[in-house]
């Protein structure tokens, strides 16, 4: 509809519709685009983002907003967004699941399969290999739920009758989380973190789906099974960006290659944080190799 749009992405809501509708999704390091007037200035598990028809596109965006702020304390230490490294052979590392950390549908598991042979024609080898944060599922819910009660829950309270059921829910399931549950979760988030960075002493980049389930209709309610296994929350199949969130590495989406008729599949690409030239540089090789925007095919709802 628009060759540039802006999204905040807490979960994944910039990388997961993106390749949804064929598309390129940003989530910068958190801090990369100042919000002086967050209420929760060291919060960092939601940052702004960009989506976009192409790298390039993206990091034009991108730029023109990044930047420090004097009331932002994060962005006051993240630098600038560099240049692209389109020249440098990554250490790829390519993980469906995340060693298992969340399930995901096999639909997305063999499309995941094939484009990740194809990520490796393009950038070189491919090891299936993945860090360690089956920990944060929990963690993230923790205080993602937190975060939404301390910032939305009087606006609940007040005007449920004008909110859809589901955004209640999230927002309502900060409600009785003690200051113990909250402070367990960001112990365990900084085991997440760390976890990260020791694997990314050997790895550049981390390739992961963008989604654990296929696109879905627009009408089809909450997602509520992946594949064969019932959810536990209607935010399970976000785990696969969600995890990220909670690390706060760099990452992008961005559309894999698909047959005719076929519904778009995107992948997650992750960076530690200075990684960024190499995360776009090798994102802008595999996007001039056929991962690029195209648009999605317009599923009726009688079919």
């Amino acid at each position: 509809m628009v060759p540039l749009a802006q999204g905040t992405d807490f979960g994944g809501s910039v990388r997961t519709p993106a390749p949804f509708c064929g598309a390129v999704g940003l989530r910068p390091t958190p801090g990369t685009i100042a919000e002086p007037e967050r209420a929760l200035g060291e919060a960092r598990l939601a940052t702004q983002g960009v989506l976009a028809r192409s790298i390039e596109d993206g990091l034009l965006m991108l730029r023109a907003m990044a930047g420090p702020h004097p009331l932002d304390p994060v962005s006051r230490r993240v630098p600038l967004p560099p240049e692209p490294d389109p020249e440098t052979v990554p250490r790829l590392a390519a993980s469906a699941d995340l060693s298992g950390a969340f399930p995901i549908d096999p639909w997305v598991r063999k499309r995941f399969a094939l484009a990740c042979e194809e990520v490796g024609a393009v950038l070189g080898p491919v090891t299936l290999v993945a860090p360690d944060l089956r920990d944060g599922v929990q963690a993230f819910k923790t205080l993602r739920a937190a975060e939404s009660w301390f910032k939305f829950g009087a606006m609940v309270d007040q005007h449920e009758a004008d909110l859809s059921p589901s955004y209640v829910w999230n927002v309502r399931q900060g409600r009785t989380i003690s200051a113990e549950a909250y402070l367990a979760a960001e112990a365990t988030r900084t085991v997440m973190q760390r976890n990260a960075w020791r694997f990314f002493d050997s790895y550049d980049l981390l390739v992961l789906p963008a989604a654990s389930v296929p696109p879905f209709r627009n009408n089809g309610g909450e997602v509520i099974q992946i594949g064969e296994t019932s959810s536990e929350s209607i935010i399970d199949y976000l785990a696969c960006t969600f995890l990220i969130s909670l690390i706060g590495f760099p990452c992008l989406s961005l559309p894999a290659p698909t047959d005719e008729g076929d519904l778009p599949f995107g992948l997650q690409i992750v960076a530690r944080p200075g990684g960024e030239a190499l995360l776009w540089g090798a994102a802008m090789r595999l996007e001039a190799a056929s991962f690029n925007h195209r648009f999605a095919p317009i599923v009726h709802a009688n079919r």
